[in-house]
Order: structure tokens, then C-alpha cells, then sequence
């Protein structure tokens, strides 16, 4: 969305008129950055600018897990990175989990610490038998953070008898995830930002910025808003603003179901090293991911068949046997991904600074992310 050229003498000076810091994005982490900024330079003026009057990223369209990794996630990260900083991830996910409830409060979170499960079909046996037998070495690295052990193997009748599932072979449960109402978070994280002081700014797109020698300016549409410092928090899709990153916005599709006579439990699930995730909303089905099915599909206006088709198969043959639901709903996510699962947090040049790449764990991260940056941009 672009502003009219014809803005009002008010609407150009005294709305978008100098401010001492301008974010660009107002997911969690540019939100996080404002009240953070706002809480330690309380004389400031800090505007929050985003394109979407709603949301777009992963900040208003992800599934609601406060999750930091599953046995089968991590055991792929440790093929492809060191056992150090593998535990720097997940530390990170647990230190911005924490940070997020703290924020917030767990009632403004909608968080229920539901655990979260894996799950493994019957023919994963491979995969499952993999991640049994390292499942002592992955309690070991994560004793730090949990003394008394994070996974736990679960035979599969407790997923029959417990939830109704069919087809899978075991799980392996996590008992310190658990789950978030996005609705109520990300309401309650606008109030917050709003509160400490900062402006929020929704369907107010940045086209680019340039730094002069009085500070930075940013153009949006025929305006040029002036400031002393700029911080780009828009995740995936950071290249628009900075185009030398290694960040994609890769898609996500989430499903939800009609509601389902009988659906009691609660709680949520990951498959396929994380690549799946499945709960519920209330006595509805959520279901996403599978974009590992596809990998270039983010690159296409359309959803690909195959995996619409894979998602609604799990339902009818694991997760939902024999009931009756149609799809009520579905949507696109979008993640901030790389060839690397680190977060871009830097000073990019001078007074302009970054915090992207979120790796699908907005959630978990995004909060804490955003205070790093705002303390980061002096």
C-alpha cells in the first residue's frame, strides 16, 4: 500500500514527520523492538511502520506452538551443524520463550503448556528407531536448560487411547512446550507497544531508505520520512529493503477443520523433523506445513495439489478416523528462512540495523530478538 501523493500538512509533519528511531515491520519482533526501545529511551519518538494492515508473516498466520525443537529437528540440525550450536538454538528458543510469557503474562499469551508430541507414522521406523537411539544424548545436551530430561518415549497406545489417532507407530513427548492463542498474543503485543509510548503505523509501506548525513531517510510513496536510526524487522521478507541477504520468504499452508463431535483433547504435535505440526483450536483441527514436499513451491502464486492433498489425507487416515469435518478454513504463512538456521542480527551500516531470518521460530525467538535489536541500535 502506498500513501497519496497529496498527504495533509498534519498527516506528513506531525504523523510521519522526524522520529527519532522508524521500524519497519510489526510482527513480534518489530513490536518487541518498540517497547524495548520505548522502555529504555522513554523521550523518544519511535514509529512502527508495516505494510500489512493486518499481517502477513509468520507473526499473525503461524499454528500456536511455543515449541523449541523436536528429537527428529535436532538430530537433523546435528548432522549439518556442531553439537554447540545446535544448544545455542535451542537455547535461544527456551531464553525467548521466556522472554515472550514475561512480556506478556501467560493470560495475554493464551499459553497452555500442553507439551508437544512427536509423532511417527509406520513407515517412519526408521526415523523413530533413529531418534530412540539418541534420545539419551539429546537429554543429555538439553540437561542444562531441563536436569530432570526434555523427551520421553510414548508407546503407541497411548496415542490410540489417548487421542483417537491411528497409523502411527510411538511418539516422543516434550512436557515443557506447550500452546499460544496468536489472536490474543499479538492483540495484547500491539497494546504493549502502544502503551510504552510507541507509534504503530499498519498499511504503511517503506519502498527503500538511504542514509545522509543528518541520519536516514525512508521513502514511502511520494514521502520521505526522516530519522536517527532505522531498524528492519521484516523477517522473510527482508531483501525487499535489503537485497545482499540470504533471506526467503518460503510459504506455509495451514488447514482448519470444521468443528468435530468427540474432539476432547488437547495439545501439539510435530511429524517430519518438524516440517508438519498438527493441534487443536478448541474442538477444531489445525494442520500445516509439508512444505518440505515441495521445495521451490514459495516460489509459486499456487499452492501445490500434492500438498493440500498430503495435509487432508493425514487427517482422515491418522489424526481423524472415521470422523466427519470439512475444511472451514486455510491460509499462507510466511517464514523468513535461509541457508543457515542463525537470525541476522546486525548493524547493517551505520544507524541502520537488522533483525531477520527468523527460521520458522518467531514465536520462540521473536521477542527476545527484538530486544537485542533495540538495544543493539545505540
Amino acid at each position: 500500500m502506498h500513501l497519496p501523493s497529496n498527504l495533509s500538512v498534519w498527516e506528513a509533519e506531525g504523523l510521519l514527520g522526524f522520529a527519532d528511531t522508524v521500524i519497519i515491520g510489526g510482527g513480534i519482533v518489530g513490536l518487541s523492538a518498540a517497547a524495548r526501545r520505548m522502555e529504555t529511551h522513554p523521550n523518544e519518538r519511535c514509529l512502527v511502520l508495516d505494510h500489512a494492515a493486518l499481517g502477513l508473516g509468520g507473526s499473525t498466520r503461524n499454528a500456536g506452538f511455543a515449541c523449541f525443537g523436536s528429537t527428529t529437528e535436532l538430530l537433523s540440525d546435528l548432522r549439518s551443524m556442531p553439537a554447540s550450536e545446535v544448544i545455542q538454538l535451542v537455547k535461544l528458543r527456551i531464553e525467548g520463550l521466556q522472554c515472550l510469557r514475561s512480556m506478556l503474562g501467560d493470560r495475554a499469551l493464551g499459553y497452555r503448556q500442553t507439551g508437544g508430541i512427536e509423532v511417527f507414522t509406520r513407515h517412519e521406523s526408521a526415523l523413530q528407531k533413529q531418534a530412540l537411539e539418541k534420545l539419551d544424548e539429546l537429554n543429555g545436551l538439553l540437561q542444562p536448560f531441563y536436569p530432570t530430561g526434555t523427551y520421553q518415549n510414548w508407546a503407541v497406545s497411548a496415542l490410540e487411547e489417548r487421542f483417537g489417532f491411528t497409523g502411527f507407530s510411538g511418539a516422543i513427548v516434550n512436557a515443557h512446550e506447550g500452546a499460544i492463542n496468536t489472536g490474543t498474543m499479538f492483540r495484547n503485543l500491539r497494546l504493549h507497544a502502544a502503551r510504552s509510548g510507541a507509534e504503530l503505523y499498519y498499511g504503511v509501506k517503506a519502498d527503500r531508505y538511504q542514509r545522509t548525513s543528518q541520519g536516514v531517510e525512508i521513502a514511502i510513496g511520494s514521502h520521505t520520512l526522516k530519522c536517527n536510526r532505522l531498524l528492519i524487522c521484516t523477517n522473510g521478507f527482508a531483501t525487499t529493503l535489503l537485497p545482499q541477504l540470504n533471506v526467503v520468504p518460503a510459504r506455509n499452508l495451514v488447514l482448519l477443520t470444521t468443528p468435530i463431535d468427540g474432539l476432547h483433547w488437547e495439545g501439539t504435535f510435530h511429524m517430519n523433523e518438524g516440517y508438519v505440526y498438527f493441534r487443536n483450536v478448541g474442538q477444531r483441527l489445525l494442520i500445516g506445513g509439508a512444505r518440505h514436499l515441495d521445495r521451490n513451491w514459495h516460489d509459486q502464486d499456487a499452492v501445490p495439489e500434492h500438498v493440500r492433498a498430503y495435509l487432508i489425507d493425514l487427517l482422515h487416515s491418522h489424526i481423524l478416523p472415521g470422523k466427519t469435518f470439512a475444511v472451514e478454513r486455510e491460509w499462507l504463512g510466511y517464514l523468513g528462512v535461509g541457508n543457515e538456521k542463525s537470525v541476522i542480527l546486525e548493524e547493517i551500516e551505520p544507524n541502520v540495523f537488522c533483525a531477520v531470518r527468523m527460521g520458522g521460530m518467531g514465536v520462540a525467538i521473536g521477542a527476545l530478538i527484538g530486544q537485542k535489536v533495540a538495544d543493539l541500535a545505540r
